[in-house]
């Protein structure tokens, strides 16, 4: 998809992240509690962005609408997991030219 440089605001260009949690019904305990983590190289502009391979332009992951700080567990219900969207953010100095980027995190769900 084509992101035009000039209108990235941390709201253009958002897309929805894919993704199911599934488990195994002999083993999961309904009295466990869920969390959703996500790791990747923090941005200095934005504590909820990972680094792109393109300096000064990021992407925050949101949860249900709202930014989803890196590192930071997410008290979820398997049976209705967050919408997870990611969005194009860029540092206030950031001086962007056309090119392609790619960025990379990890999406991770804990039990206990």
């Amino acid at each position: 998809r084509n992101v035009i440089i000039d209108n990235i605001n941390g709201d253009n260009f958002r897309q929805d992240v894919p993704y199911t949690i599934t488990c195994d019904p002999d083993v999961r305990d309904d009295a466990w509690e869920m969390s959703l983590t996500w790791t990747g190289s923090q941005t200095p502009y934005d504590d909820s962005a990972i680094e792109t391979d393109v300096s000064g332009l990021g992407i925050e992951l949101q949860q249900n609408g709202q930014p989803f700080k890196l590192g930071t567990p997410l008290k979820i219900d398997p049976s209705t997991p967050p919408t997870l969207q990611a969005v194009p953010v860029k540092a206030n100095d950031a001086a962007l030219s056309d090119g392609t980027f790619s960025a990379y995190a990890t999406l991770q769900v804990d039990y206990q």
